[in-house]
């Protein structure tokens, strides 16, 4: 991935959106398409006047606590963290989680040290098991979250829906194209599905 980011400076920020209201059932991410959810975050994008860059992927994992795919994207965008803190005004800053009866933060925003490192996060494509738990380090209740490898009947279905998608439905980008930002134009390729390698 190094490629990709050679010449592009280093005023990037991550962000990831969870989209809680969209969460999915296992029959419905079988079936389900990205692209209602790909053009509402294009539109939130608008609203908060981002122009610049944004590149990134979709991810699901499955939430043991509420039995749902929590649909969200791992973003990288080219400009200040004052830039993407807009997105607050646009997404809700705490929403509701319905089935655990609280509050929970769909956006969470990080400057990057290190944009290759960012950018294999960013499109790592493993989708796993998500599951809460409360630590009482002070005496007051935090929840914290782990990553666990998903039972095979859901890693299966990952792993047919990663396949039907393919890289044009699992990437997002926003404000780039192989004109404004050559050095992008592999990256863009495998984006839209060209030159990727095909199995044997």
């Amino acid at each position: 991935m190094k490629q990709f980011s050679e010449g592009l400076g280093s005023s990037w920020v991550f962000t990831t959106i969870l989209y809680f209201n969209d969460a999915l059932t296992d029959a419905e991410l079988a079936q389900w398409r990205p692209d209602q959810l790909k053009s509402r975050l294009r539109r939130q994008l608008h609203r908060a006047d981002i122009k610049t860059p944004v590149l990134g992927s979709l991810e699901l994992d499955f939430q043991s606590d509420i039995g749902r795919w929590l649909p969200h994207f791992h973003l990288l965008v080219l400009g200040q963290r004052s830039d993407v803190e807009r997105m607050r005004g646009v997404i809700l800053k705490k929403n509701k989680i319905p089935e655990l009866g609280r509050a929970a933060r769909p956006l969470f925003i990080k400057e990057v040290q290190d944009i290759d490192a960012a950018i294999l996060y960013c499109h790592k494509f493993v989708w796993q098991d998500r599951r809460r738990f409360v630590v009482t380090p002070h005496g007051k209740p935090v929840h914290r979250t782990r990553k666990y490898r998903l039972d095979a009947a859901r890693h299966a279905l990952a792993l047919q829906v990663l396949n039907r998608l393919g890289l044009p439905g699992l990437t997002f980008k926003s404000g780039v194209s192989r004109a404004t930002h050559p050095d992008l134009s592999e990256y863009l390729s495998l984006a839209n599905g060209k030159n990727h390698p095909k199995g044997g």
